[in-house]
């Protein structure tokens, strides 16, 4: 077996070209030939360092779901959450919730191709059940919990309404969905969009709940 020197950078080099390629077009429509000259290696590398294309999809979910990290959102929950908490105390945690989700989905140092990943993945079969223990099965229940919460109304259906027009706005944004060329400015989104975005989100989500 090939020796590859800078054995981590090129492990990591495979992931961030696999996870572009895969974003871009879909992760059945990506050869191990692509990803290797995308990364700068030769095709050999990629069962060197995993094996495979399974064991370099699987390196590319665990990539891409440590940089969104969907589990923060409950520790913030967590802290943030008081009961009897007043009208103005309740403003503030749902406006920080929102606050931090937009940051989960956007951060200037983490690169764009992982929103696009994760929203791709959704539609494809290959890629539902990840998103779906990772959202629906973590971020969309604390969402609907809090909507309870905070109206007081048992309706299922609205609460699930709420939390994924929450969670959708920033997704399509980030993931580049739209041809609108305001959206985007070269390799980087329109950062002053996005917050007006946010605040958007924001006001519709406390008039949803009556605040």
């Amino acid at each position: 077996m090939a020796t590859y020197q800078n054995t981590a950078k090129t492990r990591l080099s495979l992931i961030e070209a696999a996870g572009e390629l895969f974003a871009e077009k879909g992760i059945n429509a990506v050869t191990t030939r692509e990803i290797a000259r995308k990364a700068g290696t030769v095709q050999n590398a990629i069962t060197y360092h995993f094996g495979g294309i399974s064991g370099l999809i699987e390196a590319v979910w665990a990539y891409v779901l440590i940089e969104w990290e969907p589990g923060g959102f409950g520790r913030y929950l967590k802290e943030h959450d008081r009961d009897n908490a007043g009208p103005e105390e309740q403003r503030e945690l749902v406006s920080g919730c929102i606050r931090f989700l937009f940051q989960i989905m956007y951060r200037a140092d983490r690169p764009l191709w992982i929103s696009k990943f994760l929203v791709r993945s959704a539609m494809s079969p290959d890629g539902r059940e990840y998103v779906a223990q990772t959202v629906s099965g973590s971020i969309v229940p604390l969402l609907t919990g809090l909507f309870h919460k905070i109206s007081g109304k048992d309706d299922p259906d609205e609460a699930q309404c709420w939390s994924l027009r929450i969670l959708a706005a920033p997704m399509v944004f980030t993931a580049n969905l739209t041809e609108f060329a305001k959206f985007r400015r070269g390799n980087s989104i329109n950062q002053k969009l996005y917050r007006k975005l946010e605040e958007v989100t924001i006001r519709e989500a406390l008039f949803a709940v009556g605040l």
